[in-house]
């Protein structure tokens, strides 16, 4: 099985400490995405203005969004694709989340991609179009997402992944 860790114990597994985080990508606001957010008290969390203005004011059939969950983090919001840093940049992927985000990163393998909304390699078949992910609160963005991220993509690393959850590391 998955072994589930706590924030702390998994970035042990890499010498580091909540303090020791400088930035933090959200691909977007749900609680079980941002609830050790606070923890990183020097990071700069990076996130979509249109998943800042949801968040402030989200529909009541999406529950996710708790008020207080960035109250003690520095904000930096960003419109659209933004490089962060060289070789990473947020890329904007709505439709699970109005404001939501994926991560593209550079590396000597081609392009990776972490996607930012609810998905597994099985959304993307290596013949014809990425399947769009069946929670989302845009059908339409969703499906525009998915194929935005195969195309992008040169090495996919789907959120919710379990083989990737089971491989310990990722495939870069």
């Amino acid at each position: 099985g998955l072994k589930i860790m706590e924030f702390e114990e998994a970035l042990d597994t890499v010498n580091l400490k909540p303090e020791d985080v400088d930035i933090v990508i959200q691909t977007h606001l749900h609680n079980d995405h941002c609830e050790n957010t606070y923890k990183c008290t020097k990071a700069k969390v990076y996130v979509q203005q249109a998943e800042l203005d949801f968040f402030k004011s989200p529909h009541p059939l999406d529950h996710r969004y708790y008020s207080d969950l960035l109250d003690e983090s520095e904000v930096v919001s960003v419109e659209g694709d933004t490089e962060i840093l060289p070789g990473v940049r947020v890329v904007l992927t709505p439709g699970h989340t109005p404001g939501g985000q994926s991560v593209a990163v550079e590396t000597d393998g081609g392009t990776a991609v972490i996607t930012g909304f609810c998905c597994n390699l099985n959304n993307f078949p290596s013949v014809g179009p990425a399947v769009t992910p069946g929670v989302h609160l845009n059908a339409i963005e969703a499906y525009e997402s998915a194929q935005r991220v195969k195309e992008l993509g040169d090495i996919l690393i789907p959120i919710h992944d379990i083989e990737i959850g089971r491989s310990g590391r990722i495939p870069i």
